[in-house]
């Protein structure tokens, strides 16, 4: 929160940003970093909601935040919305976007106090965050080794111009909108496996792990094809700068074939959070960001520029997917075979 917000320019300056794009960058990251704590709170709470059995809740309410966040954001951004507006530019924009994880949080809050899940008490607080830092550490490791790649990813796509930055971040932000889809679906088979390997039904675990990959096969599938008919089109809504479509292109051209076994490789680390095995998550993700990732784009980079950054992406989701696979197959398998 705070200390992002003082390192914003420092963040902006190592992703590659120069000058008016520099400027513009830093005036949203700052304003972005104090909403940090509410959009982890939010994350939190969805968990919290889920692990009540309350699936439905956390879509609505984050799906209700999306809204309060598109309504807002002309309010804020431009001078003269309807009469109104609070001329704020890119900031604006940023302001929009904590107000809306605010207003979650909240409601976030709200729920999770009348299902009885908030007890303002001490007792037991260390051997409970010991419990949760067992799992949770690893993840948090993870959680900052994604960025730290993502940073470097940026920087070398910053070397080809800030349009080819642009066409990525506005492709990724298309291609999100797919991934939430795959996004439920993991999130949602944790508890659920968790819940079925405690009670020793391991093959409802074996049967929902066959539906979830499955699932993130044929969605990738799916999504390669929609990217390909409407993409570009999407993109062009955003940003019609010829460049940036282009580069848009050439991504979506890659990139959705990997979305599958991106969610496959997601599905795997939930598992194992679920089974209380912190450890392998925490290898897949250090394989696929650090170990394999961050060298292949470097490589590919300097072979065939952005478009090479965009094939290693897709290898290394295929890669590390495939392997996730199989290794969290066969532990599961493993272990519901020596304790039938």
């Amino acid at each position: 929160g705070l200390g992002g917000y003082f390192a914003a320019p420092s963040i902006a300056a190592l992703l590659g940003a120069q000058d008016a794009v520099l400027a513009m960058t830093v005036e949203y990251l700052q304003v972005y970093m104090i909403g940090m704590p509410f959009f982890l709170l939010s994350i939190v709470g969805s968990t919290l909601l889920r692990a009540t059995g309350s699936a439905a809740s956390p879509g609505i309410i984050m799906t209700a935040g999306s809204i309060i966040q598109i309504i807002l954001c002309p309010f804020f951004i431009f001078d003269s919305f309807w009469g109104l507006g609070l001329g704020l530019g890119i900031a604006g924009a940023a302001w929009a976007y904590v107000v809306s994880r605010f207003m979650s949080v909240f409601l976030f809050v709200l729920l999770l106090v009348r299902a009885r899940m908030v007890h303002w008490s001490i007792v037991g607080v260390i051997n409970s965050w010991k419990a949760i830092l067992y799992v949770g550490g690893p993840a948090i490791a993870s959680g900052l080794v994604q960025p730290l790649s993502m940073a470097i990813i940026t920087r070398l796509l910053a070397s080809h111009g800030h349009e080819v930055v642009a066409g990525f971040n506005v492709a990724s932000r298309v291609e999100t909108m797919a991934h939430m889809i795959l996004w439920s679906v993991y999130s949602s088979s944790e508890p659920f496996i968790g819940q079925n390997w405690g009670a020793r039904l391991y093959d409802r675990v074996k049967k929902a792990l066959t539906l979830c990959h499955g699932f993130c096969l044929a969605w990738g599938v799916l999504t390669f094809a929609v990217m390909m008919l409407v993409g570009t089109t999407l993109v062009a809504m955003i940003d019609d700068n010829p460049i940036v479509i282009d580069v848009a292109r050439s991504f979506f051209l890659v990139i959705p074939l990997s979305i599958g076994f991106m969610g496959m490789m997601s599905v795997a680390s939930s598992c194992f959070n679920a089974l209380g095995k912190p450890f392998p998550p925490f290898v897949i993700s250090l394989l696929r960001t650090l170990i394999l990732y961050v060298p292949l784009a470097i490589l590919a980079n300097r072979l065939w520029g952005y478009q090479g950054i965009f094939i290693a992406t897709a290898v290394t989701n295929i890669v590390v997917g495939l392997m996730a696979w199989i290794w969290n197959r066969s532990y599961v398998y493993k272990i519901a075979a020596l304790s039938a």
